[in-house]
């Protein structure tokens, strides 16, 4: 519970700073121009002609050192984007064209560090058939490959089928047991429909079906003699087929900036082993709240998200350990490793302050209280774990582009990098 509060009182005392810097301004005032033709005109040292400054006293410059603080260690990335701005102007456009090759990078996901690129065409064979290959390579020998073709069906309900494989090969896979870090090496491969259709501009629907090959076998991290490997009984090969569907409902306004509104985001799947009787069934319900900061502009709002997901047993032993909602990583506890928490349920909220540097360029400071359950009855107050943390976000004129953040907790202190956002 103490890490829910000592959270909380960091994120609030960071927004009032960075809403205190907001504030502080300098008052500059001008009098009307005098018409050169006019025998009464105004002198150029006339008062009214003289700009004036608002005057602090020793009180108000100590109450205001958090911001010149901030203002003066943030100016080097003031300059290397003017710099960037003036050298590069075509990366700050907001557009990628219809085809090209964009490298990319990831940190604090599955693996310390991975870097690749995504090639994509947005007028491949047909007009507006878009296709685009991903891929990465990361530390401890990690790869992820990710293909997509979409293909519009209909422009008036604007809807598509989009069809999308993945190949993933971790050999140093996490996987805990309370406190004690384990590792196995997983190697996944899927297969995934999509059709997408918007009803109106505030509704979205979504229908899947997807099949996913699964394989966990012993780490190359593991010792022979050591006590804690990785159970025997969670190795093998597992194939699961599952369907599904989801609803968004889009109340939010903003291009690039989303700055106030609400999103809803409920859904449901049903999962079924080709190997074995076993099924289960999954559903979420997710939540995302902006809100403009009162009297400043807009683009100075606070974000609020809420998610609940929940499995259950139909038939068969257990649900499989990959499949079931976990917690920890870049997109939800993002200062706890990745799948550091697992259970048969998950519950997340994350609050952000977002603050524009540049037009293109967002402060953010975060805090995340999350939790894992096997029944409603385990979540508790006490139970949250709590992790908290800043960052910028790059933007373009469809949304994030990219964001780093540093993020706490009293696990870890992790480093992200991510082009995915959290909400």
């Amino acid at each position: 519970m103490h890490h829910f509060y000592s959270g909380l009182i960091i994120l609030l005392c960071t927004a009032t700073f960075l809403l205190g810097f907001s504030a502080t301004s300098v008052a500059v005032g001008f009098g009307l121009e005098a018409d050169s033709t006019d025998s009464t005109a105004i002198s150029d040292d006339h008062p009214n002609l003289q700009p004036y400054e608002t005057s602090y006293n020793a009180a108000q410059h100590i109450l205001a050192l958090p911001s010149y603080l901030f203002y003066w260690t943030t100016r080097p990335i003031g300059w290397g984007v003017q710099y960037a701005e003036t050298r590069f102007p075509y990366l700050f456009e907001g557009e990628r064209g219809d085809y090209g090759i964009l490298p990319f990078f990831e940190s604090g996901s599955k693996v310390r560090f991975a870097a690749g690129a995504l090639m994509f065409h947005q007028h491949v064979f047909r007009p507006n058939h878009e296709a685009r290959v991903q891929f990465l390579y990361g530390t401890d020998n990690y790869r992820d490959i990710k293909a997509q073709y979409r293909i519009p069906v209909s422009q008036q309900h604007n809807s598509e089928l989009v069809f999308s494989g993945e190949y993933e090969k971790n050999p140093k896979h996490r996987f805990f047991i309370d406190d004690d870090r384990l590792f196995y090496s997983a190697e996944d491969a899927a297969v995934q429909v999509r059709y997408n259709s918007t009803f109106s501009s505030r509704v979205r629907m979504q229908n899947f079906v997807n099949y996913t090959n699964n394989t966990a076998r012993t780490s190359s991290s593991e010792l022979p003699d050591d006590p804690l490997t990785f159970p025997e009984s969670l190795k093998g090969n597992y194939e699961i087929l599952t369907f599904g569907n989801q609803f968004a409902f889009d109340f939010r306004q903003g291009e690039m900036r989303t700055v106030s509104g609400t999103q809803l985001i409920a859904g449901a799947d049903m999962a079924t082993s080709l190997k074995n009787s076993t099924s289960y069934f999954r559903y979420h319900l997710e939540a995302h709240q902006f809100i403009p900061v009162p009297f400043l502009p807009e683009t100075r709002r606070f974000g609020i998200r809420g998610k609940l997901i929940k499995s259950e047993l139909l038939s068969g032993d257990e649900i499989p350990f990959f499949d079931l909602p976990n917690l920890g990583g870049s997109a939800d506890l993002r200062g706890f490793r990745s799948n550091r928490f697992r259970g048969k349920g998950s519950l997340i909220f994350s609050a952000e302050y977002r603050y524009p540097m540049w037009d293109v360029l967002d402060v953010t400071l975060f805090m995340d209280q999350g939790q894992v359950f096997n029944n409603f009855s385990d979540i508790g107050m006490d139970n949250f774990e709590s992790s908290y943390g800043f960052g910028v976000h790059i933007l373009t004129a469809k949304g994030l582009a990219f964001r780093a953040e540093m993020a706490f907790s009293t696990e870890a202190t992790r480093y992200i990098l991510s082009i995915t956002p959290t909400f």
